[in-house]
């Protein structure tokens, strides 16, 4: 959930903008992947662990100021979903899945936010 009382309407519209435009750039968005998980590979193992995830995916959606019930039910059965090779790690090319999914999560969760502000008005 989006806090939109956090921001103003240019704010909301800027952001989804700049989501929108991320969604269309496949290249930046494997770069923003490759930053993340070069980040939060705490050990260097080549992959991301649980907790790794966990501290990449807080970060994540803090910085979009959402909020996402974390608990341990929910990275359980997220970190499963992500890791489609079953390996118990998320490589890379999980990463940049899971990132064009949370960007196209997100534009869903801006546009919906810029319509409750419109209306609020």
């Amino acid at each position: 959930m989006i806090h939109i009382e956090s921001y103003t309407i240019v704010e909301l519209e800027s952001i989804l903008h700049s989501l929108e435009k991320l969604e269309s750039d496949k290249e930046r968005m494997l770069q923003m992947s490759r930053e993340y998980f070069s980040e939060f590979d705490a050990d260097k193992s080549g992959a991301l662990d649980k907790e790794e995830l966990t501290n990449l995916t807080k970060q994540f959606f803090d910085k979009q100021n959402c909020q996402i019930p974390f608990d341990k039910n929910f990275i359980d059965a997220w970190f499963v979903d992500l890791d489609v090779d079953q390996s118990g790690k998320i490589d890379l090319n999980e990463l940049v899945e899971m990132m064009e999914a949370f960007n196209s999560m997100l534009i869903r969760m801006y546009k919906a936010a810029v319509e409750a502000k419109k209306n609020k008005k």
